[in-house]
């Protein structure tokens, strides 16, 4: 749709809508469109390096399906409960290096199929 079809959609039907509006409302979705584009990028790499978390709870990482890699290196981490990871299915790279950990559960990588480098 063009900006011209947007108008034309308007005509005849209230006067009270403006083509100034129109085109308003048009740039304002093409700005939060990129927005939540770029958002949605940012949200696909987190970088929680040097934070100095100690554990990683189940809940910390709840609905982040999108996130492609996740940096966790140089912490205190020493605990990672189980079923922390589960929901980061489209995760490639995580790195855990320089902790403190000595125990991983089991099945903490199982819902991880496209983890490529740890």
């Amino acid at each position: 749709m063009l900006f011209g079809d947007v108008v034309r959609e308007n005509e005849g039907r209230d006067p009270m809508v403006s083509t100034t509006t129109t085109y308003n409302d048009l740039i304002a979705k093409l700005l939060l469109d990129i927005l939540f584009t770029d958002i949605n990028y940012l949200l696909c790499y987190r970088d929680l390096q040097g934070n100095n978390i100690s554990v990683i709870f189940k809940t910390d990482f709840e609905d982040m399906a999108t996130l492609h890699a996740l940096q966790l290196s140089s912490n205190q981490i020493h605990t990672i409960e189980r079923g922390a990871f589960k929901d980061l299915v489209a995760v490639e790279k995580l790195r855990l290096n320089n902790n403190q950990i000595r125990y991983l559960p089991d099945t903490l990588f199982s819902n991880m199929m496209n983890l490529r480098r740890l």
